[in-house]
């Protein structure tokens, strides 16, 4: 490889909230990317926002993830794997078809396409703190989870798991595609490494495309501003099963996230870890209240409360990750205001005060 040509990252999920902004800050790195869609339209649609990185991008659309060798052309000649893209199905129908089987089948099938690769170096893994944290139960006082920590959960529980209790179901194929990805790392020794990277509530811009505040209402971490906004109360619960008002939760932003695979993917020290991420410990409140203040044309939007900090329901060890990556992570503030300025530009958003009251 010449020295003139970036190395190549090939991103999954690209569609998505996280996989676009993997995308993105790979290309203000420098990095050529090989971005994976289900759909022409979404290759289409991002190529049309991103033109300006053309001579770096390339598109590739993979309709099912679970078809064997479904990646073998997409890997070739990559250097680089972020896997992002995992089913997000909160009300399935069925847990084995909607969410578990495409998670397991989706990682074990990109890894083993990357073990026919000799080019791939390092692949990261998109796995999220609902792989670590048990939400069926309450958190004993002052619990931490570290990169020990998974959930309890077998397939045959997550199998039966009611259509009410999609988000275990979701929280379960995190556990039950990380862990069978690092038995498989072990048993084959591919020449690739393997990184984790967990984040916590993501919030911040995004740079999914085309993006309106209807599509707003269906990203996984921003959904619930919106539909505070409509329903003008903020979400009484956090996973189904614990309670919003007894404690405040960890966020992190999605540049953060972005960068953490780039750079875990191209750092030594990274090779085998599990890093978890959260940037500091937020309600959904004082998110409220901040966007509020960063965009006071539309305060008038966001249910009134008085945005009151909170103890961390739990806590999630998430500093290692900045120590050998070598990074900062981003503030609460920066963090809301980013995507409070971008909800409010969308099309369809609701109008400022000054319109809204005439």
């Amino acid at each position: 490889m010449s020295n003139d040509i970036p190395p190549l990252m090939l991103i999954t999920g690209s569609s998505g909230f996280v996989g676009s902004e993997i995308a993105f800050q790979a290309l203000k790195q420098g990095l050529a990317v090989r971005l994976v869609f289900r759909k022409p339209s979404q290759a289409e649609a991002w190529e049309a926002a991103y033109g300006e990185y053309k001579e770096r991008t390339e598109t590739v659309v993979v309709q099912d993830f679970a078809v064997p060798g479904a990646f073998d052309e997409a890997v070739k000649g990559v250097s680089f794997i972020a896997h992002a893209a995992t089913p997000i199905n909160f009300h399935p129908k069925d847990n084995k078809r909607d969410v578990l089987d495409p998670a397991i089948d989706g990682l074990l099938g990109l890894l083993k396409s990357a073990q026919k690769a000799p080019s791939v170096k390092a692949f990261v893994y998109t796995s999220s703190i609902a792989a670590y944290a048990d939400l069926t139960k309450p958190f004993a006082k002052n619990e931490v989870l570290t990169e020990k920590h998974f959930v309890p959960f077998t397939y045959d529980q997550a199998a039966a798991f009611p259509p009410e209790d999609g988000f275990f179901t979701y929280s379960a194929s995190k556990e039950l595609s990380e862990k069978p990805g690092q038995e498989f790392m072990n048993r084959e020794k591919p020449s690739f490494t393997f990184t984790t990277i967990a984040p916590t509530l993501v919030l911040g811009e995004d740079h999914q495309v085309p993006l309106t505040w209807e599509m707003g209402k269906s990203v996984s971490s921003l959904a619930w501003a919106f539909g505070a906004i409509e329903s003008k109360k903020y979400p009484s619960s956090i996973g189904q099963s614990i309670d919003a008002s007894q404690g405040s939760i960890p966020f992190v932003n999605v540049v953060d996230v972005a960068r953490a695979h780039t750079l875990a993917a191209q750092t030594p020290i990274a090779a085998g870890k599990r890093y978890g991420m959260a940037a500091g410990y937020v309600t959904y409140e004082e998110i409220g209240r901040v966007a509020a203040e960063a965009v006071p044309d539309h305060a008038y939007c966001w249910p009134h409360t008085e945005g009151k900090q909170a103890e961390p329901l739990v806590h999630f060890e998430s500093s290692t990750v900045e120590k050998d990556l070598g990074f900062k992570y981003i503030g609460l503030e920066e963090t809301v205001a980013s995507f409070a300025r971008q909800m409010f530009s969308l099309p369809g958003a609701p109008p400022p005060a000054k319109a809204a009251a005439a």
